[in-house]
């Protein structure tokens, strides 16, 4: 793979026992080299020992389980709105502050079930990003074929993280698509590929099972290898990644 930088991140760290076994062997077999992890995942408190003193990313949970605050709008998982985005940062703070308390620092930021494609979702972890020096947040998906909508949201969201001294990825998306759109000759910059290990459902099997043969090599690495140094205590330096659409 010709990228400068991948990252293959595992979604969903901190979900049920299951994933978080699956996740942890891919990570320590190299076919992955990150993580995002749900603070209010069921089986989050199995995975605290292993989190103190890595740097991993926040998978931002407002869709799926109980809020640690209690006290999101009851449009849970709907169509949030400005009006919310107060209790919506105090609730992806709480969920930092949870990874922090658990000795992790926090490389990078995304969300469960992409629901920061809501723009009031969005902003607010951009929002929550800045708060708490998280240095990457991931952007929409932009991996080819995608509409020409799509690709100007992502570059234009990635470009008002980057204005708030956020970086973002040039390419994100799931690795099945991913997978794809090599064999036609696509070479972002840099790329975030996306998988499920440990799900049950049939369409993650043979994207894992391609992961699993290391197809991008020495090129792979994880968010927090981007960075020069890192302070130690869950807030890392920012170092500039320019943004460009595949078009540049």
């Amino acid at each position: 793979m010709p990228s400068q930088r991948v990252v293959v991140n595992a979604d969903d760290l901190g979900m049920s026992t299951t994933i978080n076994r699956a996740i942890l062997d891919g990570l320590d077999a190299g076919w992955l080299s990150d993580a995002s992890v749900l603070a209010t995942g069921p089986a989050f408190a199995e995975i605290c020992p292993f989190l103190a003193g890595r740097s991993l990313g926040l998978h931002a949970d407002l869709s799926e389980f109980p809020p640690i605050r209690g006290e999101l709008p009851a449009r849970l998982g709907l169509d949030y709105r400005l009006g919310d985005h107060d209790a919506l940062v105090a609730e992806l703070s709480a969920q930092c502050e949870r990874l922090l308390d658990a000795g992790m620092c926090i490389s990078h930021a995304d969300s469960h079930q992409h629901l920061d494609y809501q723009k009031y979702v969005g902003a607010a972890l951009l929002v929550t990003a800045r708060r708490f020096n998280i240095p990457f947040i991931r952007r929409i998906s932009n991996v080819p074929p995608v509409r020409k909508r799509r690709r100007a949201r992502s570059e234009l969201s990635a470009r008002a993280a980057y204005a708030l001294g956020v970086n973002s990825l040039a390419a994100f998306g799931p690795a099945e698509r991913v997978q794809a759109a090599i064999k036609t000759g696509w070479q972002p910059q840099s790329l975030e590929v996306m998988c499920h290990p440990g799900h049950v459902e049939a369409r993650y099997e043979s994207e894992i099972q391609w992961l699993q043969t290391r197809p991008f090599g020495t090129a792979m690495g994880s968010y927090q290898s981007m960075l020069p140094t890192s302070t130690g205590a869950g807030i890392t330096p920012m170092v500039e990644i320019p943004v460009r659409s595949e078009d540049e």
